[in-house]
């Protein structure tokens, strides 16, 4: 148990080092060295916007709870039974004047 909580937690703390600190070390080094490259700035700043993103997902995998919780939640078919109610219609004649 204590294993998997490790590798867990190490998981979680990757994904910050690598959507976050690698870029941010691109860009100093970029910037100190005056050295541009749009194919490699492009990427870093893809990266880091995808933080967000690929830490919930992680978060969600490998923790048992918000795995089970949330394949819950998109497993269940939100269908609402409604009662059935008998309904009527009336006709109604419009008259043109």
């Amino acid at each position: 148990m204590q294993k998997a909580f490790l590798i867990a937690i190490l998981l979680q703390i990757s994904v910050p080092l690598i959507t976050l600190i690698i870029p941010a070390v691109y860009f100093f080094f970029a910037i100190g060295l005056n050295y541009h490259n749009q194919s490699l700035t492009n990427i870093a700043i893809t990266c880091t916007s995808t933080h967000g993103f690929i830490s919930t997902i992680v978060m969600i995998m490998v923790h048992r709870p918000y795995r089970e919780a949330f394949f819950a939640m998109i497993g269940k078919t939100r269908k609402e039974n409604m009662p059935e109610v008998p309904m009527r219609t009336t006709k109604i004649d419009v008259i043109k004047y």
